[in-house]
């Protein structure tokens, strides 16, 4: 687990067993979900405050799919047995990450929900 990932997860906690049962989450993998979502909401946070929303309102959902495509191929780039080590700046775990938060932006997106300033 990256350092990165593993901080935001200590910062999220474990999920309140309140708002399990006010959300009627049941199962320890919803709940062990729910913690993942919200660490990355906390990488998407600071992305947010480097970047601004103007690198996404600009090229709208295609350009949400062309850069998962981007985090795919680097996917398949680490995988590879024989590059694998030499990746220095992102980690498999990283672009996880990536993809899960593009993911959940590409639906804002299409709900006219990803704001322009």
């Amino acid at each position: 687990m990256s350092n990165k990932f593993k901080d935001d997860l200590d910062r999220v906690g474990h999920l309140p067993t309140d708002m399990a049962e006010q959300l009627g989450i049941k199962t320890p993998a919803a709940k062990t979900f729910i913690r993942y979502a919200l660490a990355n909401a906390l990488l998407m946070d600071r992305k947010q405050s480097d970047y601004g929303p103007k690198n996404i309102s600009g090229f709208g959902t295609f350009g949400v799919v062309v850069r998962m495509n981007d985090k795919h191929e680097r996917l398949k780039t680490l995988f590879n047995k024989s590059r694998r080590s030499k990746a220095a700046n992102e980690s498999i775990e990283d672009t996880f990450r990536d993809i899960c938060n593009y993911a959940i932006i590409a639906h804002m997106v299409e709900r006219g929900e990803w704001p322009n300033e």
